[in-house]
């Protein structure tokens, strides 16, 4: 018993400290020549599978059901503080010495500014300084990235690859929502615009269709190649001879790219509903429209959106205060010396 205690702090002390496994393989001899006149170290036989399986086994199955019953007992919250978070996603250009030269060598092709890039270590949104050097460095990076995944074939850079070659508006989209400002009362807006930006449907469809009753998919709707909106520099160089020439090669492209959207519009139905009927009505909220009094003959209430929300305000009382108060709000816009800034604060600063 007292051995098999021993054994147990042994795992412990390794796991603790984050020794390798393969240490354990001399440890019990290390404590036989240190200690010859002890036996409970001449019974010590922890070596590396024997501590893998006391680990994962006695002190980790024990530990699984202290934290079961901790979570039965006591509440608990959802981590939203990352600094302890330990992630898995290495930086790339900004710390390799390596990739750091042949990345000026793409720079210097490319006439931008040899400028490194910003570490962002948080998934926190990125900060204004990060994404304006990434954007500075854009063609660059384009062109560093094609070379290590298309010559190179390193899978650590396909993901990058991908993402630095979607289409112009959905970074636009992304760049978008990279902002510290609160910008929920547009999500809905701005995803919908997306969804029928990106669509390669037939357009008497896609305007008398529910948004969440489309199929991308559906043959009978699809535009015919010619038809596709694909961008300007593919529109002017598409029916040039040497292109019409290699119609395979025009066809292929045309199919790759049809697919590109179509996998884009269904993920984005997965992601986000439609006919969501709160973030719908939070454009209610914009300051823009809180003074227009052309809103108010388009939403002459607040009762919309405060029915789909009903744990905010229950009382009936309260209700037409508040509603009152919200009426009476462009009558006040006259009053205010800078309307033209007053109107494009951010929701969080005009709350």
């Amino acid at each position: 018993m007292v051995i098999q205690r021993a054994e147990i702090k042994i795992a412990v002390f390794i796991s603790e400290h984050i020794i390798a496994f393969l240490a354990a393989d001399h440890l019990p001899g290390l404590l036989q020549e240190c200690f010859p006149d002890s036996e409970i170290a001449k019974g010590i036989s922890t070596k590396r599978t024997k501590t893998t399986a006391i680990i994962k086994n006695v002190i980790g199955s024990s530990a699984k059901e202290e934290l079961i019953e901790s979570l039965k007992n006591n509440k608990f919250r959802v981590l939203t503080d990352e600094s302890t978070d330990i992630g898995t996603v290495k930086t790339c250009v900004t710390v390799s010495s390596k990739r750091l030269a042949a990345f000026s060598q793409f720079q210097k092709f490319m006439e931008v500014e040899p400028h490194r890039m910003l570490p962002s270590q948080t998934r926190w949104l990125s900060l204004n300084m990060v994404v304006s050097r990434i954007l500075e460095q854009w063609d660059a990076l384009k062109l560093y990235f094609t070379d290590t995944w298309i010559n190179q074939r390193l899978l650590s850079t396909e993901e990058i690859f991908k993402i630095v070659h979607n289409m112009v508006f959905i970074c636009r989209f992304n760049q978008y929502f990279q902002t510290e400002r609160v910008v929920i009362t547009n999500l809905h807006k701005m995803i919908i615009s997306l969804f029928q930006e990106i669509f390669f449907l037939k357009r008497e469809y896609v305007t008398k269709t529910k948004l969440s009753a489309i199929n991308p998919k559906m043959d009978k709707f699809q535009l015919i190649d010619r038809q596709l909106y694909l961008g300007a520099k593919v529109m002017s160089h598409i029916d040039e001879q040497n292109v019409i020439a290699n119609n395979v090669c025009r066809k292929y492209f045309f199919e790759r790219c049809r697919l590109f959207l179509q996998t884009a519009a269904c993920e984005i139905q997965k992601r986000y509903n439609m006919d969501d009927i709160i973030l719908s009505k939070l454009s209610t909220l914009k300051p823009k429209n809180v003074f227009s009094l052309e809103y108010r003959d388009v939403q002459p209430s607040l009762i919309p959106l405060i029915k789909v929300v009903p744990y905010i305000v229950s009382n009936d009382d309260t209700i037409q205060l508040i509603d009152d108060q919200w009426r009476r709000l462009p009558l006040l816009l006259s009053k205010i010396s800078d309307e033209e800034s007053f109107l494009k604060l951010p929701i969080d600063e005009f709350c």
